[in-house]
């Protein structure tokens, strides 16, 4: 490689063969000004410093992976920008464009045999280049070659295209946002809803008269008695207290709080009525999962409403079966009746009622679930025999 003055002046000298490290095609320019740039048939460009160095810059995007041959047809300004574009030749005979800023490989046609180098020109309409020719031959090859009209579009479509995806993710957010803080609220309504239905039912009044109750044993010498109820007593409490934060409880834990809360008041009313809880074997209950306080809810209700007006001989069973898509769960007493209970105004506002509907309304939500019941009315011979809930929690 030589550098000359403009004058002529041999400045500077470099040998570049280095065992054939660069494979030099040929050199090209990038604008009027600077030092030339030189490639290779693989593409890789190098540019000169002042000092005759050699500096890699870039890799041409060459098309399928094509070398490029050792002939290069010229240049022409295809484009009418002020640029030339370079016509080369692919190893596989193919005719080739390096575009202007010297980035990019196009090819176009095959060389059909040429015996000598060919023309190249440039064809215009109203002053306007529409095409550039190839000739040699008696053959003529046009080429249509420029840049597309809409480049300019480039840089707004990908702003666009930015702006919109981050609408979309901040949509994606804010909904999934509102869901979690939805689920929250209703989480809290739930809560809410189970706390007074427990302080309805687990107030001041029946702690304080069960534990009257307890007491009289203690007076009457029954020990016994009074130890298993006291314990009854605290696992009532234990339990209502370990699972005060909590929706869904297993039916285990559940049914352990009802059996504790139904022995206390049939003592505690001097066994006005008895109760009894049955579970088919092929059900874990600790598997289940259900509303807090649902079983004993409808099971006091069935007591204040049913058994008491009764007087003597009443009984509450309950009942957990199962089948292929749902588990069942009966509570049944032998009770008045909800007619005669009405009518005897028992039933009050049935605030315990109103809000185990609510709670499972809000339940159904947020587990995405399907829990129903239904209150039936059962008679004898046309006599009101008491009530059953049928509660269904699908599996």
């Amino acid at each position: 490689a030589f550098l000359f003055d403009l004058k002529g002046k041999l400045i500077r000298q470099k040998d570049l063969s280095e065992k054939g490290k660069y494979n030099v095609l040929y050199f090209i320019y990038e604008g009027v000004k600077g030092m030339p740039l030189m490639f290779n048939k693989s593409g890789r460009i190098y540019k000169f410093d002042f000092n005759l160095n050699l500096k890699f810059i870039r890799q041409l995007k060459l098309n399928n992976g094509e070398n490029i041959g050792n002939t290069n047809y010229g240049f022409i300004d295809l484009d009418q920008n002020g640029k030339p574009e370079h016509i080369l030749k692919s190893l596989d005979s193919y005719f080739c464009i390096l575009s202007d800023d010297n980035k990019q490989i196009t090819r176009i046609i095959e060389e059909k045999n040429y015996n000598k180098k060919p023309n190249l020109s440039l064809a215009y309409v109203n002053g306007q280049q529409v095409s550039f020719g190839i000739n040699s031959n008696e053959s003529f090859f046009e080429y249509r070659y420029y840049k597309n009209p809409y480049i300019w579009l480039k840089f707004p479509i990908i702003v666009l295209i930015f702006l919109l995806s981050y609408l979309l993710f901040y949509l994606m957010v804010k909904v999934q946002k509102q869901q979690i803080e939805k689920k929250y609220e209703d989480e809290k309504r739930v809560q809410k809803y189970q706390y007074q239905g427990l302080r309805n039912q687990l107030d001041p009044h029946f702690s304080l008269n069960t534990l009257n109750a307890i007491q009289s044993l203690f007076f009457q010498k029954d020990f016994e008695k009074a130890k298993q109820l006291l314990s009854k007593y605290g696992k009532l409490n234990r339990n209502a207290l370990l699972n005060a934060e909590k929706i869904a409880i297993s039916l285990e834990n559940e049914l352990d709080f009802v059996e504790n809360f139904l022995a206390l008041e049939k003592f505690r009313h001097e066994d006005r009525f008895d109760y009894s809880i049955k579970v088919d074997n092929t059900i874990d209950t600790d598997l289940v999962k259900l509303p807090r306080m649902l079983i004993h809810t409808f099971a006091e209700n069935a007591i204040k409403h049913g058994l008491f007006p009764k007087g003597e001989g009443g009984f509450l069973k309950i009942e957990v079966k199962e089948n292929e898509k749902q588990f069942q769960i009966n509570i049944e007493d032998n009770g008045v009746g909800r007619a005669k209970s009405k009518e005897l105004k028992t039933t009050n506002n049935g605030k315990g009622l109103s809000i185990i509907q609510e709670i499972v309304k809000l339940y159904n939500k947020l587990q995405k679930t399907e829990i129903t019941y239904v209150t039936i009315d059962l008679f004898d011979e046309d006599k009101a025999a008491g009530t059953r809930v049928e509660v269904l929690i699908p599996k």
